[in-house]
């Protein structure tokens, strides 16, 4: 991760202003602020909905999108759902590293097998 955050490519490309593409963001980790947002969002007057939260935290940490500074929370709402899930995977990899350690059960009553597994948020 760089000074200015951390790049996030955007598996769909949003067209913006004037012909621009938006190809990536730069992605900064959250802090204890943001984090007390999350905890308050009723509280802090969002309609209670996960899509408006989203939309505020990602305004709060998503430092740039392809270069053209900060976002307005109205492009923020206009990427597609699979950009907007891409910026909160990455976000949670400025914030906690790129490794996600996973334990699977099999679902089968007969088996119960656990299955342990790390993914890379990076690719």
């Amino acid at each position: 991760m760089t000074g200015a955050g951390l790049r996030a490519p955007l598996p769909r490309e949003l067209v913006g202003d004037e012909g621009s593409r938006l190809v990536d963001a730069m992605v900064r980790p959250l802090t204890g602020r943001d984090e007390e947002m999350l905890a308050d969002a009723d509280a802090r007057g969002f309609d209670g909905s996960m899509a408006s939260t989203v939309t505020a935290l990602l305004a709060r940490c998503v430092v740039s999108l392809s270069g053209a500074g900060p976002p307005s929370t109205d492009v923020l709402r206009s990427l597609c759902v699979g950009d907007r899930a891409a910026l909160l995977l990455h976000l949670r990899r400025a914030t906690l590293g790129d490794r996600i350690d996973c334990v699977a059960t099999c679902p089968d009553p007969a088996c119960g097998e656990r299955l342990d597994l790390t993914l890379s948020v990076a690719g």
